[in-house]
């Protein structure tokens, strides 16, 4: 009985020195496994990394990554192989961490996974790594990498032109981050707007300010406008129709009872300050020619006729006509002096004093005046003296010596 025990008592202790060799490989099994394991969630979470920049990426490219059914599946294929990889490594971890307890020899059993139970920890394995790569699954789901380069679509690209596509993206996104901060948002920007809106309703016052004393100056150009061109028209209508009486006056005779035509008119009646006044003058049996070509009796006639017809607009107490005659024959002359004295004396007698102040040298204006002043030299004095000589206490020359 006591050999029985002392045999069993072996048998457990050699089964315990077992156990104890056998937990001390799981324990180093078990380190390996989970270095394994931290690889592979590195590795994990370096694809999702990667898979995150690329869609960053082509988002800033604008790039418009649809479904595509070959690429996804290309890429969850290789988030599967990962996540078998994990489910092994969970497994050994598993048996690692189970915790091993002396009993017994009716108790002590070690129950090894059979086939059933390693299928079941498998398949509830898998779905927790369905949990942990399903956003990443969600993700890829939506792209579409056709959109892309081609070298960077191409499934046959070798390492290291994966290498330099990854570094040119990256160096693109470090250009596309480092403009984004060179154009940081003016954190000024309200204010110095606030500042512009103010400026600018002052300069709309402004505005507004300018257009009125505009308008006001305009109506003011356009009464002084209308005022001058009603002036002018009113003294050229009395003109126009003045100058042909005066110019008959000048111009009649025995012969020519009539005697001539004279006329104005404005070369642009709607816009008379921008052009001239055509002044044309027929002397009696003369046709009709331009100024230019009159003799030098007629146009002194016809500007004497234009200087009595502006006088009748506007009379002055009196003017001088300094030997207007000196190119008159001696029949004009009369007529001139005539026209004078009954201007004169019409004037009086309706109470508009006129008188006028004709240096001549021909004796038919002499008759014609009502007082003569004369200028000679002095030889006792040396000097020049004025000799003055009333004439209306003597007869009036006959009308007939102004025909």
């Amino acid at each position: 009985m006591a050999t029985l025990k002392k045999r069993a008592l072996d048998k457990v202790e050699a089964d315990m020195a077992a156990l104890k060799k056998r937990a001390g490989m799981i324990g180093t099994e078990r380190a390996k496994i989970g270095k394994g394991q931290a690889q592979v969630e590195a590795a994990l979470e370096q694809l999702s990394s990667k898979a995150a920049d690329l869609i960053s990426t082509a988002r800033m490219e604008q790039v418009d990554l649809l479904r595509n059914d070959s690429t996804k599946q290309q890429c969850v294929a290789d988030c599967r192989r990962v996540q078998m990889n994990m489910d092994t490594s969970n497994y050994l971890l598993h048996l690692a961490t189970t915790s091993y307890e002396l009993s017994p020899p009716a108790i002590l059993q070690v129950d090894l996974p059979t086939k059933d139970s390693t299928k079941r920890q498998r398949v509830a394995d898998d779905e927790e790594g369905q949990t942990g790569i399903g956003n990443v699954d969600a993700e890829l789901s939506q792209l579409d990498f056709s959109e892309l380069p081609r070298p960077l679509s191409s499934k046959s690209m070798g390492a290291k032109e994966k290498e330099a596509a990854e570094r040119q993206i990256q160096q693109k996104i470090a250009d596309v981050m480092a403009e984004m901060e060179k154009s940081a948002p003016n954190m000024k920007a309200l204010e110095q707007f606030e500042a512009v809106k103010e400026k600018e309703r002052e300069v709309n016052a402004a505005l507004d300010q300018a257009r009125q004393e505009t308008q006001s100056a305009a109506d003011a150009f356009r009464k002084v406008h209308q005022r001058r061109y009603d002036t002018f028209m009113a003294a050229f209508t009395h003109i126009s129709q003045e100058i042909d009486v005066i110019y008959k006056d000048l111009t009649r005779s025995g012969p020519h009872p009539l005697g001539g035509t004279a006329y104005l008119s404005l070369e642009d009646t709607d816009n008379p300050f921008l052009s001239g006044i055509k002044y044309t003058a027929m002397p009696p049996t003369k046709r009709f020619r331009d100024m230019e070509q009159l003799s030098g009796g007629e146009k002194t006639v016809a500007a004497l006729a234009l200087l009595f017809a502006i006088h009748s607009y506007r009379p002055s107490p009196f003017f001088v006509l300094d030997e207007v005659d000196a190119a008159l024959d001696a029949t004009n002359v009369a007529r001139v002096a005539h026209y004078i004295r009954n201007k004169t004396r019409k004037e009086r007698e309706a109470g508009n004093p006129f008188q006028s102040i004709v240096i001549s040298l021909k004796d038919i204006f002499y008759e014609k005046a009502d007082a003569l002043v004369g200028v000679a030299r002095d030889v006792d004095l040396g000097c020049s003296r004025t000799f003055t000589f009333d004439l209306n206490r003597f007869e009036a020359p006959q009308e007939a010596d102004a025909r």
